[in-house]
């Protein structure tokens, strides 16, 4: 195997982390360790929901507009045409389970109700659909539950793009980058990759204002992709456990304000912080529109002899069991009720501690402190492949101050390189692999590079 660099062009600047003083104040009582404990979150925010009198029911009394990524939804208009010259944009209806609206004070007080409600559809019908006959008619089937995919196969190019944290301009620098990304003629992103398989490495949430924008992009692209044999993934990693567990410190004042926007409010509705937590509560906690769009996501995934974690890997992980921990993480974000009537409850292996996947930063050190914590990591870390039969390990979660790089004979790929405006604001970078076994050849391609021809030997 080979490994080459398309350029460097990495420029770290250092950007501020923003953090939502209001929802700090909400979870950070909470908190302990670097995933705390997520029931209690969970229970401080739905506390203060409560708090807000937040009321759910069986059917909505208004019913609002479906969320669109247009102008209105992280200025991709605007981004796209700063990049593009294109002028509209448009990707059509998010597919969330359900739409979520807000009746504001002034409806509530013509319906005898004192104060704000957000209410919950069900995307499929409308309020005529459920009369109260409905009862007495034969329930719908149920369909199966469909678990992220754990291994899947790829017959072409494999791209690899680091932690994105909200920020829509580097998410399509990046999949421009791989050469998966063009427009149509009215300016719609299009799929142009072919039979490519691209995996996000996770951290879409937090510290950057356009999270939902960038997973319905990639939604869109993987439905686009499927028709050329190509494939997009998204990984969870641990800003999206987080959101779900109700903690909200890392998102940013744009990042609630598309939430309130995703559930249907506008003008004054949405500027409203109250609307804007309510509205972010009810779409991330588990079982919520944007969770159950989250639990398609895999936390681990295989692609021919390459492995994705956001974090880590250890051979513990593998031992526990890839597709055990990816159908666990799902049911705990769809909110599933299991077998001994008990709330499924996040797996520790996938975000517990500092040692889960979603968490470890063990390979992701760009200096060792000692010949013998190198020699203590690559050999973890071979265990953990050798049991899976893998040839190298791509993770990303811990920005590299240098760029997209590898380590231990070049099993283990580093791909988070801060491109974030919120993180460190550096060039994009993505991780290319061609072919499988002793014939692959991985290059990073990065948009520092003046070509994508000019390659650099590690």
């Amino acid at each position: 195997m080979s490994c080459v660099r398309a350029g460097r062009g990495v420029a770290c600047m250092a950007g501020a982390t923003h953090h939502h003083l209001a929802s700090a104040r909400i979870t950070a009582s909470v908190c302990s360790g670097p995933q705390g404990s997520c029931q209690a979150r969970l229970g401080a925010v739905r506390s203060t929901h409560s708090a807000l009198h937040v009321t759910r029911h069986s059917r909505p009394s208004i019913a609002r507009n479906t969320y669109r990524l247009g102008p209105q939804s992280c200025s991709l208009t605007r981004r796209l045409a700063m990049l593009k010259g294109s002028s509209s944009v448009a990707l059509g209806s998010f597919p969330m389970s359900s739409r979520i609206t807000v009746q504001s004070q002034a409806e509530a007080a013509s319906s005898g109700t004192a104060t704000d409600e957000v209410t919950e559809q069900a995307s499929s019908g409308d309020a005529s659909s459920h009369s109260d006959t409905a009862s007495t008619s034969e329930p719908p089937d149920v369909p199966e539950v469909e678990y992220p995919p754990t291994y899947v196969t790829a017959e072409g190019r494999i791209i690899a793009i680091g932690d994105v944290h909200g920020d829509l301009t580097k998410t399509l620098q990046s999949l421009e980058l791989a050469g998966v990304l063009g427009r149509d003629d009215s300016g719609r992103p299009i799929w142009v990759g072919g039979n490519t398989v691209v995996v996000q490495m996770g951290d879409v949430m937090d510290r950057g204002d356009c999270e939902i924008g960038i997973v319905m992009l990639l939604r869109q692209l993987h439905k686009m992709a499927q028709k050329d044999g190509g494939a997009v993934y998204m990984l969870n990693g641990n800003h999206e456990s987080l959101n779900v567990c109700g903690d909200y410190r890392y998102v940013t004042a744009g990042a609630f304000h598309e939430a309130a926007m995703a559930a249907g409010l506008k003008d004054e509705q949405a500027e409203t912080w109250e609307n804007q937590l309510r509205a972010r509560v009810r779409l991330y906690s588990p079982g919520g529109p944007m969770a159950m769009e989250l639990s398609k996501n895999p936390t681990v995934l295989v692609v021919n002899d390459n492995v994705f974690a956001h974090g880590g890997l250890l051979p513990e992980h593998v031992s526990y069991g890839l597709e055990r921990m990816n159908r666990e993480v799902c049911q705990w974000m769809r909110g599933e009720k299991l077998q001994d009537g008990s709330t499924a409850a996040p797996p520790f292996m996938a975000m517990g501690d500092s040692n889960s996947i979603m968490w470890n930063r063990m390979y992701s050190r760009e200096r060792f402190p000692s010949p013998y914590e190198r020699f203590h990591t690559c050999n973890l870390l071979a265990q953990a492949l050798d049991e899976l039969n893998a040839a190298r390990l791509i993770v990303g979660h811990t920005p590299q101050m240098e760029g997209a790089n590898c380590e231990c004979d070049q099993r283990i790929w580093r791909v988070d390189v801060g491109m974030s405006g919120g993180v460190l604001d550096a060039s994009a970078e993505v991780l290319e692999i061609n072919g499988q076994g002793e014939s692959a050849v991985c290059r990073v391609v990065s948009a520092g590079s003046t070509s994508k021809i000019g390659a650099k030997q590690f």
